[in-house]
């Protein structure tokens, strides 16, 4: 009668069981590391994008406004509707910029649309406290005491102007510097940004230079 042979089935050791843990726990470990690395790269990408447009909308917004202004108001404080402008001296740096911009084209009887840039603390952002919100003011016909000489206007009798949020997350580095006498402006923008709470803020710093208009 023919025999079955018997074969033995060799389970796993100890051992190895303990050196494919390691293994496995080895490349877990290693995907996790990537993954964490691709994530914080990428919360890193989103917040310098979002302090980019932070930027770019603020310089787009004032330049727009410098282009088109004829005088700048300078070298003292004015109050306009709850809110006190400290307007730079010539080649001194403010947060506040006040100026005016001619309705219309005939002598003797321009109005004027006086625009207001401020900041204001931005108490909504959680993940970074210490930040601003640039706001935008505007009163329009606004006629000059003396004809033509916006520098006479009567802050205390405007009562139309409006207010507008420009952009979020700037810090208090911004800043306009008025050049050559009142022809021209500098603008700093700095905007910073970040994702979630445990990334390092991200900031962003533009200087651009713009000529106001001629008269």
């Amino acid at each position: 009668m023919r025999g079955f042979k018997i074969q033995k089935i060799r389970g796993y050791t100890l051992i190895e069981t303990l050196i494919a843990c390691i293994l496995l726990f080895v490349i877990f470990y290693i995907i996790f590391t990537f993954s964490s690395a691709y994530k914080t790269n990428y919360n890193i990408l989103e917040s310098r994008a979002s302090a980019r447009q932070a930027v770019r909308q603020v310089l787009n917004e004032i330049s727009s406004d410098i282009l088109n202004c004829s005088y700048v108001f300078a070298d003292r404080v004015v109050t306009a509707q709850g809110v006190t402008y400290t307007l730079p001296a010539i080649n001194q740096s403010s947060a506040n910029l006040l100026i005016a911009i001619p309705e219309t084209p005939n002598r003797g009887s321009i109005t004027y649309t006086i625009i207001g840039y401020y900041l204001v603390k931005n108490t909504a952002n959680t993940l970074i406290p210490n930040t601003f919100n640039l706001m935008r003011y505007e009163a329009k016909g606004i006629t000059p005491p003396q004809a033509d000489t916006p520098s006479t206007i009567q802050f205390t009798s405007i009562t139309n102007g409006t207010n507008r949020l420009i952009a979020r997350n700037l810090t208090n580095s911004f800043s306009f510097i008025v050049n050559d006498n009142g022809k021209s402006i500098t603008v700093t923008p700095c905007a910073t940004w970040k994702e979630i709470a445990n990334q390092p803020p991200v900031e962003l710093k533009f200087t651009s230079t713009f000529n106001i208009r001629n008269e």
